[in-house]
């Protein structure tokens, strides 16, 4: 990534947290206190400071809430990267080898022979082999994807989303394809959990 996309990435996630700011400044103090006792795991990191910030403003007794979001929130990420390391260290279910670590993409196919068909596939294993995957959905997106209306546009945003994903596993760390995965059968584990337990009480 170069500078000026990184200046450009900067200055959005700083609008972001003015927005967020500007929102919790209109809200009174019940609704942050409703805010607090409900939601807090549903906020994102910058959501909570700045709510921590508005609160600290106000002297709200509810510090001692956010910070106990903060560290659950340290303790799920912890939990989603160790889960995702131990997927790494797994053979690959493609070609089976345990040279290289494992890591995701998702990869989207465009075809648009009599209508326009987008198919998003989430696929784990070595970087070589999902590297081979991701070249042969570019083949057929090319060469089928842009026949339709919209096949024009949606083989030209799948080609565009598939080499992000692809540059991701140039790096030496778990690609945001496999942490979401990780995190959604966490979050799916959890709610089973929650309900079995509701069930027996």
């Amino acid at each position: 990534m170069d500078l000026k996309e990184n200046s450009s990435i900067i200055v959005i996630m700083n609008q972001n947290i003015a927005t967020i700011r500007k929102h919790y400044s209109t809200l009174t103090d019940e609704k942050i206190r409703s805010l607090v006792g409900k939601d807090l795991l549903t906020l994102t990191p910058d959501g909570l400071q700045v709510l921590k910030e508005e609160v600290v403003k106000r002297d709200l007794p509810l510090l001692k809430s956010i910070d106990d979001a903060f560290k659950q929130e340290e303790l799920i990420n912890q939990l989603i990267l160790d889960k995702c390391n131990e997927i790494r260290d797994l053979p690959c279910p493609i070609c089976n080898s345990n040279e290289y670590k494992l890591n995701a993409i998702q990869l989207t196919t465009v075809t648009s022979l009599l209508a326009t068909n987008v198919k998003k596939q989430l696929h784990i294993g070595c970087n070589n082999c999902l590297m081979e995957l991701k070249q042969s959905a570019e083949d057929k997106t090319s060469l089928l994807g842009w026949w339709g209306f919209w096949g024009l546009f949606e083989t030209s945003k799948a080609l565009r989303i598939n080499d992000i994903g692809a540059e991701e596993l140039k790096l030496d760390r778990p690609s945001s394809a496999l942490t979401t995965y990780v995190s959604e059968l966490i979050e799916e584990k959890t709610l089973i959990a929650r309900s079995l337990h509701n069930v027996s009480n």
